[in-house]
């Protein structure tokens, strides 16, 4: 059954953990890192009607990837004359015209699809926004359409959401995506900033049927509480999709009741 323009979405989670855990299966949608599961983990998940979305970086590479794929000076995005390094997470950001790394990229999501999972969730794409890129906006922001709608292709009917990349970026893939998520979406909604960014998304959903979806990340406790009630009432108000992660992306899954549910091995929350 085709999933594209599966509309409304009303619950998502984003895990990047190892799983199974007990709970995902009440969302709609779940963002997971693939290397975290198994076939087998997945197909169950599925079976209980859960839709997973799989974790690609479309424009950064880890470090231990980089050697591995071959990827050299000429296919890494340089900034100030420097291949541009994230040492904070370790990952080098791509040239979004590298042959290479477009190759990689049509191998690693038809694996993914031998393995069951039923769409994508396209991260890193928010880097073509980032203010030291953008002496190179030009020729960068349409270049990265260009990996977005090579996504589609391999990915059909299949879901295919998108991270970040609101104000230059989701103008130009529209038509090629089925959700985009607002990641680091603040604390407050009365920053004009950010009524233009609701906006943009009221829009796109209005126009191209993009589902929007508001992401979060906070610790257990009144700061988690408090940003779970703000994004909980601007998605009501303009009819997203929500979702708060307990402190990462990683430590567990925040269920639709604002229960914690802790990743494998982690403490539960009190």
């Amino acid at each position: 059954m085709p999933l594209r323009r599966r509309l409304p979405v009303r619950t998502f989670c984003v895990y990047y953990g190892h799983g199974p855990l007990p709970g995902i299966e009440t969302f709609e949608l779940a963002v997971l890192e693939p290397a975290g599961w198994t076939r087998r983990q997945l197909a169950e998940l599925k079976a209980r009607g859960t839709v997973p979305l799989a974790y690609v970086s479309v424009l950064e590479a880890p470090g231990w990837l980089r050697p591995r794929l071959g990827l050299e000076a000429g296919d890494l995005l340089e900034i100030q004359g420097k291949p541009w390094h994230k040492p904070e997470f370790d990952t080098w950001v791509i040239d979004p015209r590298s042959t290479r790394w477009r190759r990689h990229l049509q191998e690693h999501i038809g694996q993914l699809w031998e393995d069951g999972w039923e769409g994508l969730f396209l991260d890193t794409l928010g880097d073509v926004e980032d203010a030291r890129a953008e002496p190179l906006s030009h020729w960068l922001v349409p270049q990265a359409a260009d990996l977005v709608r090579m996504c589609r292709q391999l990915a059909g009917e299949r879901f295919l959401a998108m991270n970040n990349g609101l104000w230059l970026l989701l103008p130009l893939v529209a038509p090629a995506i089925d959700a985009v998520a607002w990641e680091g979406f603040p604390s407050s909604a009365a920053e004009p900033w950010v009524q233009a960014g609701l906006e943009r998304l009221l829009d796109t959903a209005t126009r191209w049927g993009v589902q929007p979806m508001l992401l979060g990340t906070a610790p257990a406790g009144a700061a988690a509480d408090s940003l779970a009630e703000q994004l909980r009432a601007t998605a009501a108000r303009y009819g997203f999709a929500w979702y708060v992660a307990p402190g990462s992306y990683t430590a567990g899954v925040r269920l639709p009741d604002g229960r914690v549910r802790p990743a494998p091995g982690r403490r539960s929350s009190p």
